[in-house]
């Protein structure tokens, strides 16, 4: 039987599987299993753009422009291992997704940006 640990004393996002009695085992260092590294491009309240993380409550940049806020969140995901860079358009909707290296796409787009 499987049991989770979400204790204040873990790494914040670190899940810990716990098999029999003081062994445990990390599903996956600093990050749960089942969360994808990504950034959103989406446009600021005040005006402009700016790239957040999922679930998170302030910007991580804000930008004029729309492709400035794009090209701040490729470099961002590049220095954080890569991941997924899902971009909105002004209504809030999905324009437009992509993987950013070293991210690893499992159906990689035919055209090569």
């Amino acid at each position: 039987m499987f049991l989770f640990d979400d204790s204040p004393f873990l790494t914040r996002n670190v899940y810990t599987v716990f098999l029999i009695g003081n062994i445990s085992i990390p599903l996956e260092k600093g990050r749960p299993l089942s969360s994808r590294n990504e950034r959103h491009v989406t446009p600021h309240p005040d005006g402009g753009w700016q790239v957040t993380r999922p679930g998170g409550d302030r910007a991580i940049s804000r930008n004029d422009t729309q492709a400035e806020a794009i090209d701040r969140a490729r470099e961002l995901l590049h220095n954080d291992g890569g991941g997924e860079l899902v971009i909105h358009r002004p209504d809030g909707t999905i324009r437009d997704s992509d993987t950013v290296a070293p991210g690893n796409d499992p159906f990689p787009p035919a055209d090569r940006r």
